[in-house]
């Protein structure tokens, strides 16, 4: 996540700078390494210790004032960890759970959309990394299943639009350039084939709506 700076320290910088820039780097390895760690915890399955070592992730970016959008693909795990929880949770708290299912779906909404907010005002790229795909991807399947436990049918149509939306921001993507595949259990692996299929049937589902 960061890039270690090749330049010498033979240029004319301040003293202030020089300690500014040598903080950063010595925080350099640690963030490194609490990202490979978390990776690790998570494909592990240790999801509640995976996600404490991407929160502390953060949080040191943030006091180091990272840009946000260098570390998106935190925020986009820190999602999938949440759609991981939520699926094996139960609508109700228990002993074991403390949390429901709406407490992880809703957090993992939270920490997809702030990535795609993040990668949003980085204005360096406009290329949509294979972890803002699959944040995509879920964002449109956690609406859809928001649309289906609601009786109201305006919220249903609201949910479509939604994941119709999210859909499309992947879909959009084929073509303009060869893009990364990146496995997603929850994508099969294929972001914009699972988002092209779902939009199919989003399209369909409204047109019967309206």
């Amino acid at each position: 996540l960061y890039q270690s700076s090749n330049n010498n320290s033979n240029n004319n910088n301040s003293h202030n700078n020089h300690n500014q820039k040598k903080m950063i780097k010595d925080k350099e390895e640690p963030l490194s390494l609490l990202f490979q760690r978390a990776v690790m915890l998570q494909r592990a399955g240790e999801y509640h210790s995976s996600l404490q070592e991407y929160e502390t992730f953060v949080k040191a970016a943030t006091q180091l004032q990272v840009d946000s959008s260098m570390y998106a693909e935190v925020l986009c795990n820190m999602g999938s960890i949440y759609v991981k929880l939520g699926a094996t949770a139960t609508a109700t708290a228990t002993a074991a759970d403390p949390h429901t299912q709406e407490y992880y779906d809703t957090k993992a909404q939270d920490y997809y959309e702030l990535a795609l907010e993040t990668q949003s005002q980085d204005t360096r790229t406009t290329t949509m990394p294979p972890p803002l795909q699959i944040a995509h991807v879920n964002l449109a399947l956690l609406s859809l299943k928001q649309g289906s436990q609601t009786m109201d049918p305006q919220k249903g149509y609201a949910c479509l639009q939604k994941a119709q939306y999210h859909c499309q921001q992947v879909v959009g993507i084929e073509g303009k350039e060869k893009q990364e595949v990146v496995p997603d259990e929850h994508t099969n692996g294929q972001p914009i084939q699972m988002a092209k299929k779902l939009l199919t049937d989003i399209n369909r589902m409204l047109e019967q709506m309206r």
